[in-house]
């Protein structure tokens, strides 16, 4: 059978050819688009992370620094602290309670005890000699202490000891003992609940200008005697020290107000 439309099938050949010429570049070209632009998601995401990661590390770093930095200074202020403990002896007369009464039996004690200890340390060289010669004396202060307590109408006693323990940060005058483990001599009145007034036995700072405002030179000589430079120059700070304290502790308080403020 002859083919009647033969210019027809001549058509569509040419049709469908012309097509596929089309078709495959378009293909092509948009797979090639389409792989490029994965590559250069890929590329940016690296470049991202690349630039994230050194800013991590740089925060990470800085933050090393930084805890480095406090933990030596905190060895250090340790370090100062310890050295100073180890030579001298504090003296703590413990109240029986915060009452007006209780409060001045104490201080009555504390007169008596440190007029019958001056003689017997001005003896001691140093801390070994005035930790012998105070453990042989505490039942002597105990018995002291129960006089003065009884002379005065009440009915509780005194304990005395020679301990180590944790104390706060204390001024006493123009010195300011950092806060720590101290070894003490402790009169407890009665049940010890009251405040305390407290003293440098040894050396011995306890026996001078009774209103303890300012440190006199000569206990000042005795303790850069027992204290090396450093532990020496921590403990007495000038007004202009204390001023920039004030300073610094006013700063940070408004700098955190400020991001506070931020916050809200």
């Amino acid at each position: 059978m002859k083919d009647h439309y033969p210019h027809k099938k001549r058509n569509l050949y040419c049709t469908t050819d012309h097509m596929f010429q089309k078709i495959i570049p378009s293909c092509l070209i948009l797979i090639i688009t389409i792989f490029y632009i994965i590559y250069h998601l890929q590329n940016e995401g690296m470049i991202w992370t690349e630039h994230t990661s050194f800013k991590q590390q740089d925060s990470i770093s800085t933050n090393i620094h930084n805890d480095v930095s406090q933990s030596t200074e905190t060895d250090r202020e340790l370090r100062i602290q310890q050295g100073i403990a180890q030579e001298i002896l504090r003296f703590h007369v413990i109240a029986n309670s915060d009452s007006e009464e209780d409060q001045a039996l104490k201080l009555k004690v504390k007169d008596a005890v440190t007029r019958a200890l001056q003689p017997k340390l001005d003896k001691a060289s140093d801390i070994t000699e005035a930790r012998n010669i105070l453990s042989e004396e505490l039942y002597h202060l105990e018995e002291l202490s129960d006089k003065i307590i009884q002379e005065n109408g009440f009915t509780y006693t005194a304990s005395a000891s020679i301990e180590k323990g944790y104390f706060p940060l204390k001024v006493y005058g123009d010195l300011t003992l950092p806060p720590g483990e101290y070894e003490a001599v402790r009169i407890e009145l009665g049940s010890a609940t009251g405040r305390n007034w407290w003293c440098i036995m040894f050396p011995p700072l306890c026996f001078v200008d009774a209103t303890y405002n300012v440190i006199p030179e000569s206990s000042k000589e005795e303790l850069k005697y027992v204290l090396t430079e450093e532990e020496y120059d921590s403990i007495f700070s000038n007004k202009n020290d204390k001023e920039k304290v004030k300073v610094k502790v006013s700063f940070k308080l408004f700098s955190f107000l400020d991001k506070w403020i931020d916050n809200k």
